[in-house]
């Protein structure tokens, strides 16, 4: 079903004028060939900030080819309300569809409904995604980048009906069907020794410790340090510094 919203300028609808911090609301009464006119609302609920326009005052005049752009904008914005419901309103719960996030990359989802309101289950990710968006380690641990995370949580998400393929006026600019791609794997690779949790956690002095147990030459502790003191950011004038222990650190 297709929602119909009036447009243009009509006696009745609400116009409103910045002022101050604030918006003065008027009403149009009359519609001239080249004018309108105005009366300001003087209804709290409706014009809250109970301002009025210096110009316009309790009733005034206003260039109809002004009004038009003011109102054009809101009724832009009106019929894509409207296109955006009907969309929403017409899918089929399970149905599967596609949302671009620019560049070729797109989110398989599927339709789901969820408090009687319909939306989107990320299900996997398709197309030329970055590197940076996929799962990596990262500081002892998996960061899966924000649309990878809300496929592992299950997050659901309504956007905008213009970034759905199947959706109708989509502007594919690059010619790909998504619906042909193939998912791609989200299974984090196994992490280097850098970002393994094992050694993340380790302090310098269990590093050294882990390593000499292993049977590793002397000559290397000081390149386990200062890969340690690399990888927490620190200073390597931290290496001219005498050892202490915990305790000789608190004294």
């Amino acid at each position: 079903m297709t929602t119909t919203t009036k447009t243009g300028l009509y006696i009745g609808r609400r116009l409103q004028f910045s002022v101050a911090d604030g918006y003065a609301i008027y009403e149009i009464i009359k519609v001239n060939k080249k004018t309108i006119r105005l009366r300001w609302v003087d209804d709290p609920e409706e014009n809250p900030d109970n301002y009025m326009d210096q110009v316009l005052g309790r009733v005034g005049t206003l260039d109809k080819a002004r009004a038009l752009s003011m109102t054009e904008w809101d009724d832009n914005m009106n019929d894509m309300r409207d296109e955006h419901g009907d969309f929403y309103a017409n899918l089929k719960e399970n149905q599967i569809v596609h949302y671009h996030n620019g560049f070729c990359q797109f989110i398989r989802c599927r339709v789901v409904i969820k408090d009687d309101e319909t939306e989107l289950m990320p299900i996997a990710m398709v197309g030329d995604w970055e590197e940076y968006d996929l799962p990596r380690w990262q500081n002892g641990e998996v960061y899966y980048g924000i649309h990878a995370e809300k496929i592992v949580m299950g997050e659901t998400m309504t956007p905008n009906y213009s970034h759905i393929y199947e959706a109708p006026g989509f502007r594919d600019r690059h010619n790909v069907d998504p619906n042909k791609l193939q998912p791609i794997d989200l299974t984090p690779a196994p992490p280097d020794a850098k970002n393994d949790p094992v050694n993340f956690n380790l302090t310098a002095m269990e590093r050294v410790e882990k390593y000499r147990a292993k049977g590793g030459h002397h000559e290397n502790v000081v390149q386990i340090l200062c890969q340690f003191i690399d990888e927490k950011g620190l200073s390597h004038e931290m290496m001219e510094y005498p050892c202490f222990s915990p305790e000789e650190k608190k004294g």
